[in-house]
C-alpha cells in the first residue's frame, strides 16, 4: 500500500466528512492552506490540520483522523489494543511524511 501525501483540495471535503471524528471546519483550513490529506489508491484515508502560530507561536497540529477501513492491525474485538497501537503507528507515519513533504509550508 502506497501512501501520498498532499495540500487538502476543497473537492476533498466530502470524503473526509465520511470519517472526521472532529468538530471543526475543514473548508475553511483548507482555503487557508492548513489541511493536508494522505491517499492511499487514490483515495482520502486520512488528513492533518495545524494552526500556523499555536502554542509558543510555533505551528501546532490540530487535528489527526485516520480512517477506519484505511486500519491495519487486530479486526477481533478482544484486539482493542492492539487496533489503537495500529492507529498511532498509522498516525505517526502520515505525521512524519507531512513534515518531511511540507515543511517549507508550515
Amino acid at each position: 500500500m502506497t501512501i501520498e501525501t498532499r495540500p487538502a483540495w476543497p473537492s476533498d471535503v466530502e470524503a473526509i466528512a465520511r470519517f472526521d471524528e472532529f468538530n471543526g471546519d475543514r473548508l475553511r483550513e483548507i482555503e487557508a492552506g492548513t489541511c493536508f490529506v494522505a491517499l492511499s489508491d487514490g483515495r482520502v484515508v486520512a488528513y492533518a490540520s495545524y494552526e500556523p502560530r499555536g502554542l509558543l507561536g510555533q505551528p501546532l497540529l490540530t487535528y489527526l483522523c485516520v480512517c477506519a477501513d484505511s486500519k491495519t492491525g487486530p479486526r477481533d474485538p478482544a484486539g482493542q489494543a492492539g487496533a489503537i497501537q495500529s492507529r498511532r503507528s498509522q498516525a505517526a507515519v502520515f505525521d512524519r511524511r507531512l513534515v518531511r513533504r511540507h515543511a517549507a509550508h508550515i
